[in-house]
């Protein structure tokens, strides 16, 4: 053995054995094999076990390696139950994963023929979790029991559209933790693949893929802001009125979000920035979701400043603490006045009680003032607070206004496509 490939690299052949010795000699006539795994099933039970197949004590049959030409030291026996597709499966995805460890570049291929239809299942799963090539060997049938003799040949088996579907839903899962980017650069690379394999527009798949990718990207837009992106693509024919999460207005809500995007922002940017803080915060990115919670307590202060005292902080530049003062020294009577200054038990107000704890936490985040990145608690510690107070007065508030503000989050699973 050792000789490679017309490419030159290793090439290393997986293949399930059962009773008949035939079809495993065909597999191995098919090429030169550097490294040859027989899955065998043991002896036990009163059975021989396919493993007697390999080693030539089933029948009188010789050994199938001896018989093959195969040099010593170029097999091995790997041992898997009969009907356990689940151990079997966790078995070949380590020892392939192994083999390429310890062969990198090697064409690994996987001839599920002959064994138990468990043995098959899992070596074939193992093949296309692994991004091993499949193998089959038929033949020509006159009944359903097996291929006429010596009309046996090795062929390859097509895994474009299985190991595709796959990589689909591992892509999407990313929708779940509102990673938009991340699936619209995966469905990016698979929508490359599937063409590099020849598929075009006419298969089904390319077009599914396609439309995932364009999906992933307006909602990545959505995220980041640009809602006029967000808004462009939901309008098009093949999205406009889709139902996504339930809802099949994202179009004309993204568009509402960018008339708005270069004014002064309303209660319905308020709104989507604290969608946007909770995206962050189920990401992990803690530090993230709270300055984005002060930028929504500050926006809230310079939206009612704006809307009831025709004051523009644009111009009249203060920062949160004082914003709030100013608002309600000028509007004493309002919602957000009687919210923030309401006094608990210990007769702080909640005005007190936020500078010296919720603003408190947020100036020592990296992303303020200190040094201490925001953990899970500390998040939501204030997003409680946000979500059952300040939130709460932007609803009241901005139905006083007359503004809009009823904004769902963004969906967290890519829709039928």
């Amino acid at each position: 053995m050792g000789a490679k490939e017309a490419g030159g690299e290793p090439a290393i052949l997986v293949c399930t054995v059962g009773g008949a010795p035939q079809p495993i000699l065909t597999a191995l006539a098919a090429r030169r094999w550097d490294r040859v795994v027989f899955v065998c099933t043991p002896a036990g039970g009163g059975a021989a076990g396919s493993v007697a197949t390999v080693e030539g004590s089933a029948a009188g049959e010789p050994a199938i390696p001896e018989a093959a030409g195969l040099a010593a030291g170029s097999w091995e026996i790997l041992l898997v139950p009969p009907d356990d597709p689940d151990t079997a499966f966790a078995r070949l995805s380590e020892r392939i994963a192994a083999l390429r460890r310890e062969r990198p570049g090697a064409r690994i291929t996987a001839d599920f023929t002959g064994g138990t239809k468990s043995m098959g299942v899992a070596l074939a799963l193992a093949a296309v979790g692994t991004g091993a090539a499949l193998q089959l060997v038929t033949g020509k049938r006159v009944d359903l029991v097996k291929v006429l003799d010596r009309s046996q040949q090795a062929i390859a088996v097509n895994t474009t559209r299985i190991a595709a579907a796959r990589e689909f839903e591992r892509i999407a899962a990313g929708w779940s933790r509102f990673a938009y980017q991340e699936a619209a650069e995966g469905f990016k690379r698979l929508c490359n693949d599937l063409k590099a394999e020849g598929l075009t527009r006419d298969d089904a798949l390319l077009p599914r893929v396609t439309r995932a990718k364009e999906l992933s990207e307006a909602f990545a837009a959505w995220d980041r802001f640009d809602h006029n992106t967000a808004a462009n693509c939901l309008r098009r024919p093949l999205y406009r009125g889709r139902e996504i999460a339930g809802r099949s207005d994202w179009a004309a809500l993204a568009a509402a979000l960018a008339r708005g995007q270069n004014a002064p922002w309303g209660a319905l940017h308020l709104r989507d920035l604290w969608h946007n803080a909770e995206r962050c915060a189920a990401r992990g990115r803690y530090d993230d979701a709270v300055a984005r919670l002060y930028r929504l307590w500050e926006g809230s202060a310079q939206w009612l400043l704006r809307a009831d005292c025709r004051i523009d902080t644009g111009v009249i530049r203060i920062g949160l603490k004082k914003a709030w003062d100013l608002y309600l020294h000028l509007r004493p009577d309002g919602a957000a006045a009687a919210f923030w200054n309401r006094a608990g038990a210990d007769g702080r107000t909640e005005l007190e009680r936020f500078v010296r704890e919720s603003l408190s936490l947020r100036n020592r985040s990296i992303l303020a003032h200190g040094w201490d990145p925001v953990t899970r608690p500390g998040w939501e510690s204030l997003a409680q607070w946000t979500r059952s107070g300040l939130l709460a007065v932007l609803a009241r508030e901005a139905e006083r206004l007359g503004e809009p503000h009823a904004l769902p989050q963004l969906p967290s699973a890519l829709p039928a496509l």
